[in-house]
């Protein structure tokens, strides 16, 4: 069975008794994002449509249908993009969802790996932490927004290779959100691919929740913005709850492995190091043993090993001490002899 179908289904298992809480979770975390995604959206709505006696909804339709020209149609587009410093500031201020990402990361961490506990609303709440979660939340935002703009490439590099940190944060309060990031791309050196396959995998259900969404942003005028915007936010906490413990149980069996002793399996490397800077060392990562679970695998055979060559000094100690005692007694006899 493929890693990726085992991690699902450990993933169900976690969620067995901890759903409804999960989703609820998810969305509380992602609520202020969604109030100022829906106010940025009502904005420009209003200042570019109803402002104008249409909807955005009725001018697709008008134009889909001929009713006017693609100079009429782009003359709406042109509009909204110069109202894009609405969606900028909008978003700023979604920053401030950061707030709970280290509660949520708790409340995950207990519904999932050998612990597997019930875990409820409560408990998340009780995490606290809210502005440590803020300014780790923001500076990691911010070190990927950078990375982005050099190029789209490196900023979902980043975004995978930093996928962990939140995670460290959690077990590690007094390390800096700067370690974190730094130890989160340590350890997902060589499983960034592994986890983009993983999150990947999902594309159908966001897809189908897209395509949702889009039929019921065709209900015309504001209550179409309004109504299509909670669907979207609805369909993407559960399946975002699924996806989240999906990444934590990936988490767990990085950093301290069990999916090998309940499917007989583990998470395998599927890139080079990515910070190897010659192809020695590239091949020097790629052989690396899986941190913990190889290290307990031959564990036992190293101790064994220990324990023969120093079976083998003794041997050697001993076998000398008594040779010279032999030789002494030979000294001795022939001494007597002459």
């Amino acid at each position: 069975m493929e890693v990726r179908k085992i991690i699902k289904t450990e993933a169900k298992k976690c969620l067995g008794g901890n759903f409804m809480s999960a989703v609820i979770v998810v969305l509380i975390a992602g609520a202020i994002s969604f109030i100022m995604s829906l106010a940025s959206n009502l904005i420009i709505e209003y200042l570019v449509y109803i402002k104008r006696g249409t909807t955005s909804t009725q001018v697709v339709l008008d134009y889909i249908s001929g009713l006017i020209s693609f100079e009429e149609y782009n003359m709406y587009n042109l509009a909204r993009t110069k109202l894009g410093w609405v969606n900028a500031v909008c978003s700023i201020v979604g920053l401030l969802a950061g707030i709970f990402t280290i509660a949520k990361t708790g409340f995950f961490l207990k519904i999932t790996g050998n612990e597997n506990k019930k875990a409820t609303i409560k408990d998340f709440f009780k995490e606290g932490r809210f502005l440590e979660s803020l300014g780790f939340h923001v500076i990691k935002t911010l070190k990927i927004f950078l990375w982005t703009l050099l190029l789209i490439i490196p900023g979902i590099v980043k975004m995978f290779s930093y996928s962990m940190a939140e995670y460290i944060k959690y077990n590690n309060p007094k390390k800096s959100t700067v370690d974190c990031l730094h130890e989160s791309a340590r350890i997902m050196n060589g499983y960034k691919g592994s986890l983009f396959i993983l999150i990947l995998s999902f594309i159908g259900w966001f897809i189908l929740g897209g395509i949702i969404t889009g039929f019921v942003g065709y209900i015309p005028g504001v209550a179409g913005t309004v109504i299509s915007s909670i669907v979207n936010f609805v369909i993407m906490g559960i399946l975002s709850a699924y996806v989240v413990t999906c990444v934590t149980v990936f988490y767990r069996e990085l950093t301290s492995p069990y999916l090998n002793e309940k499917y007989g399996t583990r998470i395998s490397r599927t890139e080079n190091n990515y910070y190897a800077s010659n192809k020695e060392e590239a091949k020097n990562v790629e052989n690396e043993p899986f941190a913990q679970t190889d290290a307990e695998e031959h564990g036992s055979a190293a101790v064994e090993k220990n324990e023969k060559t120093d079976d083998k000094i003794k041997d050697a100690a001993t076998d000398e001490t008594l040779g010279n005692i032999q030789s002494g007694n030979d000294t001795e006899i022939n001494g007597k002899s002459e």
